[in-house]
């Protein structure tokens, strides 16, 4: 099962917001953590910005964030099922996302071979 969580935060995150945030979203979602959060900077210079991206390995598969300016990237991976609404409220509060329109979610079942979008 694959989640994608896209939107606006209204914040900066520090590369020890991001140590601390996954792990937390790992619990959040019943999944155990297998060893600590390894981050990456880059720089994206039509952004004006620097970039991270972090991964969170998971005995079930692997969570991912990727963060450039004011735009955020969640990717949650799993080979069990996700539960969405806690993970989609955990990131909607934790990142202080901006209203609904631009926050985006979408669900991909291999086994039901399904996608669902929301906006």
């Amino acid at each position: 099962m694959i989640l994608l969580i896209k939107g606006r935060i209204t914040m900066q995150l520090s590369d020890d917001e991001v140590m601390v945030v996954l792990p937390e979203l790992t619990k959040q979602i019943g999944m155990t953590s297998v060893g600590p959060v390894h981050i990456q900077h880059f720089d994206l210079p039509q952004h004006q910005g620097l970039g991270i991206s972090a991964v969170q390995f998971l005995a079930e598969s692997h969570i991912l964030l990727h963060y450039y300016t004011n735009e955020i990237g969640i990717n949650i991976f799993s080979c069990k099922d996700i539960p969405v609404s806690r993970a989609v409220r955990f990131c909607y509060k934790t990142f202080h996302i901006r209203p609904p329109r631009e926050f985006r979610v979408i669900l991909w079942d291999f086994e039901r071979e399904v996608a669902h979008a929301k906006t």
